[in-house]
């Protein structure tokens, strides 16, 4: 299969759901032999390495995918620890209004995006009557709000070339979608 160059990095070390599914049985089997304070230990540990430098260096190497924009983002848990990158080529609003990684207003919902949403103006239009109010031009944003209106349904209402991960911290869900 052909695979479509982008400017969007996703770095994730283990998703919450999966972690939780294998943390949950793991700490069970731990303090039943008493080994708890170690894998303890061990978590703490995961969280203070995440390597932003790679990161950084990831993003970097596709500079020419975007030149005009660099833009990192890096979220912890107690479980996780995930980065976004990404490099822009700014096409649809030139402004520092388009800089991504972005999120909604309340910074719980985050996407790094690369493509172009065809119908975004419509979809807009809608998102408008339902009172959201937008501080860009990008239809970036409009996949933010459609999402936190409609949730993973709005991605059906979507027409266009896109690969995008979003990520609900409401949910501690990472949401990887492309056309």
């Amino acid at each position: 299969s052909k695979q479509m160059p982008s400017n969007t990095i996703c770095f994730l070390n283990l998703s919450f759901n999966d972690f939780a599914l294998l943390h949950n049985s793991y700490k069970s089997y731990l303090e039943s032999n008493s080994l708890l304070e170690s894998y303890n230990e061990t978590i703490n540990n995961i969280n203070e390495k995440f390597n932003i430098k790679l990161l950084e260096q990831m993003t970097e190497a596709i500079t020419h995918r975007g030149p005009d924009d660099l833009g990192l983002q890096i979220f912890k848990d107690k479980y996780f620890q995930a980065g976004f990158g990404q490099r822009r080529l700014s096409i649809l609003d030139l402004s520092q209004s388009g800089h991504q990684p972005m999120s909604n207003l309340n910074k719980d919902i985050w996407i790094t995006f690369n493509g172009e949403i065809y119908n975004y103006l419509e979809l807009k239009r809608e998102l408008i009557e339902l009172g959201y109010q937008f501080k860009s031009t990008t239809d970036t944003e409009v996949i933010i709000y459609g999402y936190q209106e409609f949730g993973a349904d709005f991605f059906g209402k979507m027409n266009g070339m896109f690969a995008f991960c979003l990520f609900d911290k409401r949910k501690s869900e990472f949401i990887l979608v492309r056309d």
